[in-house]
């Protein structure tokens, strides 16, 4: 008997279908060097919830474009097809990659043209000739100048305490040595395990961990919670503020921003039309919480 997570107008999302999108997300987030993901039981829960909020945003589009009589060629489906494949060496190679991503491939033909169905009922529903004139790109380049620049770099020492006699114990060593080598050598001396993470652009570090380091000045103390009811001790040891971006060099880059903001923007809006006039139903809420 097949398991149901949800209903969207009447359209059933099965338990496989939805933990197939679930563990190819997990995918995406192991494979983006900007993420630092751990599959912790809590994360799994956010990830599931996340996950089945797309995959109704996903169904009410293609519901909204097949009321739309929106089609794509069977031509253009297995052309791109062909292209997908092509970005493999061998037959065993892309099996492969349809085993790590949970995609079956008597699947892959239906999704595929599922995906372009819903990229073309969005072209048709966004202007896309939005033109941005030379005067608004630095009218808004302008008015948000303290942000355009490349980001700072911090280099800092990490400590991890797990009570307030190993928290005073690595106060006393860092405050007395600049050395980052001598500093890291006494701290695992007495049983500590200092990090020390070079030149780390500020858009690679976690929030709190940027609210803590931004605050610091070069050679200044702080801390944050860490997990266990432990303390995470910071060296900020160097900054490299970012150089300000000039308007020329960037004014194309910007006007790509501008227009995908517009676009993202209608989506939202044609997403959130379609939700407030759907029937969705939740069958099996409890399985987002374990």
């Amino acid at each position: 008997m097949k398991q149901v997570v949800a209903r969207v107008n009447g359209m059933e999302i099965s338990r496989e279908a939805f933990d197939d999108a679930v563990a190819r997300y997990i995918v995406q987030l192991e494979e983006d060097s900007t993420c630092d993901f751990e599959p912790t039981e809590d994360n799994l829960k956010f990830i599931k919830t996340e996950v089945l909020n797309q995959v109704i945003d996903r169904t009410l589009l293609l519901q909204a474009a097949e009321n739309e009589k929106t089609d794509v060629s069977k031509e253009s489906i297995l052309e791109n097809l062909k292209s997908m494949r092509e970005n493999f060496e061998d037959e065993e190679e892309w099996k492969k990659n349809l085993v790590a991503l949970h995609i079956k491939e008597e699947n892959l033909y239906d999704n595929i043209r599922q995906d372009m169905i819903i990229d073309r009922y969005l072209n048709d529903n966004f202007n896309g000739n939005l033109n941005i004139t030379n005067a608004e790109l630095k009218d808004y380049y302008d008015r948000n100048e303290k942000f355009m620049k490349e980001p700072d770099l911090f280099s800092f020492l990490e400590i991890y305490s797990e009570n307030a006699g190993e928290v005073k114990l690595t106060y006393k060593i860092i405050e007395k040595e600049n050395s980052i080598d001598l500093i890291q050598k006494e701290l695992k001396s007495e049983g500590l395990s200092p990090h020390y993470h070079s030149e780390i652009p500020s858009y690679n570090l976690p929030a709190e961990v940027f609210s803590v380091l931004s605050d610091l000045e070069v050679g200044k103390i702080g801390t944050m919670p860490g997990p266990d009811d432990g303390i995470i001790v910071y060296k900020l040891t160097g900054k490299v503020p970012g150089q300000k971006l000039i308007f020329e060099d960037i004014k194309e880059k910007l006007a790509e921003y501008l227009v995908q903001a517009s676009k993202n923007e209608s989506i939202d809006k044609l997403i959130n039309a379609q939700r407030d006039k759907a029937v969705i139903e939740y069958v099996d809420a409890d399985y987002l919480k374990h």
